[in-house]
Protein backbone atom coordinates (compact mmCIF):
# COMPACT_ATOMS: atom_id res chain seq x y z
CA UNK A 1 0.00 0.00 0.00
CA UNK A 2 2.98 2.82 0.99
CA UNK A 3 4.75 1.76 -2.10
CA UNK A 4 1.45 2.12 -4.60
CA UNK A 5 0.64 5.71 -2.64
CA UNK A 6 4.39 6.82 -3.14
CA UNK A 7 4.27 6.11 -7.10
CA UNK A 8 0.76 7.92 -7.10
CA UNK A 9 1.95 10.91 -5.10
CA UNK A 10 5.11 11.08 -7.07
CA UNK A 11 3.30 11.10 -10.43
CA UNK A 12 0.97 13.59 -8.92
CA UNK A 13 3.68 15.71 -7.66
CA UNK A 14 5.48 15.21 -11.15
CA UNK A 15 2.60 17.03 -13.47
CA UNK A 16 2.07 19.83 -10.85
CA UNK A 17 6.50 20.56 -10.87
CA UNK A 18 5.91 20.72 -15.02
CA UNK A 19 3.07 23.27 -14.73
CA UNK A 20 3.65 25.51 -11.54
CA UNK A 21 7.46 25.91 -10.84
CA UNK A 22 10.55 27.14 -12.10
CA UNK A 23 12.98 25.15 -14.09
CA UNK A 24 15.45 22.74 -11.92
CA UNK A 25 18.32 24.89 -12.86
CA UNK A 26 16.62 27.15 -9.91
CA UNK A 27 17.37 24.52 -7.53
CA UNK A 28 20.76 23.75 -8.00
CA UNK A 29 23.22 23.37 -5.18
CA UNK A 30 23.44 22.14 -1.68
CA UNK A 31 23.00 24.46 1.49
CA UNK A 32 22.99 23.83 5.51
CA UNK A 33 20.72 25.84 7.62
CA UNK A 34 19.00 25.94 10.75
CA UNK A 35 15.50 26.55 11.12
CA UNK A 36 14.00 29.01 14.48
CA UNK A 37 10.72 29.16 14.52
CA UNK A 38 9.06 32.54 14.86
CA UNK A 39 6.99 32.07 18.04
CA UNK A 40 9.01 29.67 20.57
CA UNK A 41 12.09 31.46 18.81
CA UNK A 42 13.25 27.50 19.07
CA UNK A 43 15.14 25.27 16.37
CA UNK A 44 14.20 21.88 14.60
CA UNK A 45 16.12 19.16 16.30
CA UNK A 46 16.46 15.98 16.01
CA UNK A 47 18.36 13.57 18.36
CA UNK A 48 20.12 9.90 18.36
CA UNK A 49 16.43 7.99 18.75
CA UNK A 50 15.95 10.61 15.58
CA UNK A 51 13.17 11.95 17.42
CA UNK A 52 11.88 15.53 15.53
CA UNK A 53 11.13 18.48 18.42
CA UNK A 54 12.06 22.02 19.05
CA UNK A 55 14.79 23.35 21.31
CA UNK A 56 16.86 26.09 22.18
CA UNK A 57 18.50 26.68 19.38
CA UNK A 58 22.42 25.75 20.21
CA UNK A 59 25.28 27.96 20.00
CA UNK A 60 28.25 26.60 17.50
CA UNK A 61 30.70 24.54 19.29
CA UNK A 62 27.62 22.48 21.36
CA UNK A 63 27.71 18.84 20.43
CA UNK A 64 23.43 18.96 19.89
CA UNK A 65 24.63 21.81 17.22
CA UNK A 66 24.66 19.32 14.23
CA UNK A 67 21.47 18.00 15.61
CA UNK A 68 19.74 21.07 14.35
CA UNK A 69 21.38 21.51 10.99
CA UNK A 70 19.57 20.16 7.73
CA UNK A 71 21.59 20.36 4.32
CA UNK A 72 19.00 21.48 1.62
CA UNK A 73 19.45 18.74 -1.26
CA UNK A 74 18.26 19.49 -4.35
CA UNK A 75 15.77 17.19 -5.73
CA UNK A 76 14.07 16.27 -8.97
CA UNK A 77 11.95 18.31 -8.97
CA UNK A 78 12.12 21.78 -9.25
CA UNK A 79 11.30 23.78 -5.96
CA UNK A 80 11.56 20.82 -4.02
CA UNK A 81 13.86 20.20 -1.08
CA UNK A 82 15.01 16.95 0.60
CA UNK A 83 16.00 18.20 4.34
CA UNK A 84 18.78 15.39 5.66
CA UNK A 85 20.49 16.55 8.98
CA UNK A 86 23.74 16.73 9.22
CA UNK A 87 24.35 14.74 12.64
CA UNK A 88 22.21 12.11 11.95
CA UNK A 89 22.26 11.83 7.82
CA UNK A 90 18.25 11.45 8.41
CA UNK A 91 15.55 12.96 6.48
CA UNK A 92 12.95 14.79 7.22
CA UNK A 93 9.79 12.70 6.33
CA UNK A 94 5.83 13.58 6.31
CA UNK A 95 4.41 10.48 7.44
CA UNK A 96 1.84 8.80 4.85
CA UNK A 97 -1.65 9.60 6.87
CA UNK A 98 -2.86 12.17 9.77
CA UNK A 99 -1.55 10.25 12.93
CA UNK A 100 -2.02 13.04 14.57
CA UNK A 101 1.41 13.84 16.87
CA UNK A 102 4.11 12.12 15.04
CA UNK A 103 3.16 13.32 11.64
CA UNK A 104 6.59 14.15 10.79
CA UNK A 105 10.20 11.99 11.39
CA UNK A 106 13.25 11.88 10.32
CA UNK A 107 13.87 8.42 8.03
CA UNK A 108 16.74 7.00 5.95
CA UNK A 109 17.02 9.34 3.44
CA UNK A 110 15.43 7.60 0.17
CA UNK A 111 16.10 10.05 -3.36
CA UNK A 112 13.00 10.74 -5.25
CA UNK A 113 10.59 9.84 -2.05
CA UNK A 114 7.77 12.41 -2.19
CA UNK A 115 7.13 12.00 1.35
CA UNK A 116 10.80 13.83 1.90
CA UNK A 117 9.87 16.79 -0.35
CA UNK A 118 9.45 20.14 1.02
CA UNK A 119 9.10 23.80 -0.38
CA UNK A 120 11.55 26.47 2.21
CA UNK A 121 9.91 29.72 1.16
CA UNK A 122 8.00 32.79 2.71
CA UNK A 123 9.09 31.64 5.69
CA UNK A 124 7.76 28.15 5.03
CA UNK A 125 8.54 24.54 5.05
CA UNK A 126 5.99 22.86 3.31
CA UNK A 127 4.90 19.09 2.38
CA UNK A 128 5.51 19.63 -1.31
CA UNK A 129 3.04 16.22 -2.06
CA UNK A 130 0.19 17.16 0.80
CA UNK A 131 0.94 20.77 1.25
CA UNK A 132 0.89 20.37 5.09
CA UNK A 133 2.62 23.00 6.89
CA UNK A 134 5.34 22.19 9.02
CA UNK A 135 4.69 23.65 12.40
CA UNK A 136 6.36 23.99 16.00
CA UNK A 137 3.58 23.05 18.64
CA UNK A 138 4.66 24.93 21.29
CA UNK A 139 3.46 23.47 24.63
CA UNK A 140 4.77 19.66 23.92
CA UNK A 141 7.58 20.69 21.55
CA UNK A 142 6.31 18.43 19.02
CA UNK A 143 7.27 19.39 14.90
CA UNK A 144 3.85 18.67 13.16
CA UNK A 145 2.63 19.30 9.65
CA UNK A 146 -1.18 20.42 9.32
CA UNK A 147 -2.88 18.63 7.07
CA UNK A 148 -5.10 20.84 4.75
CA UNK A 149 -5.65 23.26 7.36
CA UNK A 150 -3.43 26.87 8.76
CA UNK A 151 -1.61 26.90 11.39
CA UNK A 152 -3.53 29.10 14.56
CA UNK A 153 -1.62 31.53 15.48
CA UNK A 154 0.64 31.87 11.95
CA UNK A 155 3.72 32.33 14.04
CA UNK A 156 3.74 28.05 14.92
CA UNK A 157 4.33 27.80 11.55
CA UNK A 158 6.63 30.13 10.29
CA UNK A 159 10.30 29.70 10.30
CA UNK A 160 13.78 31.67 9.88
CA UNK A 161 16.85 30.21 8.27
CA UNK A 162 19.48 31.03 10.80
CA UNK A 163 23.59 30.35 10.49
Amino acid sequence: MRIRTRAILALTLGTATLTSVPPASATSGTSLARFSNWATQECITTNPDHHLFSRYCYVAGDYKYAYQQWYLQPSMWAGAWQLSNRKTGRCLELVDGDNGQDNVVTAPCEPGNPLQLWIVENQSIVSAVHKAILYDHGATTDIRATWGGSVNPPAYGRWSQIS
